[in-house]
């Protein structure tokens, strides 16, 4: 049986800021961000990186030995805000 996850949804204070071109943010902002009822955009960049991270660090909690989630999405978050790891498409 699954645990249940335990995480934290609020983008923890001193995570990096990632620095997008104007290209990258026309980008996110048109196909990648959450967008409400009226199609505007709900989440910013660093939000949907740290919703990302979230949701793959995630996939650790069945795992005895693994870290917290907290401390993996953390991680994940950090390597996708300095460009050294990002997800494929479909996962954003």
């Amino acid at each position: 049986m699954a645990k249940k996850m335990n995480i934290n949804h609020s983008l923890p204070t001193g995570a990096r800021k990632p620095a997008f071109t104007p290209n990258a943010l026309t980008v996110l902002n048109k196909r990648y961000l959450i967008k409400d009822n009226h199609s505007e955009v709900v989440e910013t960049p660093q939000d949907m990186f740290w919703r990302v991270a979230r949701t793959i660090a995630a996939g650790e909690v069945n795992y005895k030995l693994s870290p917290p989630v907290d401390e993996l999405a953390f991680k994940f978050y950090e390597m996708m805000a300095a460009f050294d790891f990002l997800p494929n498409s479909p996962t954003l």
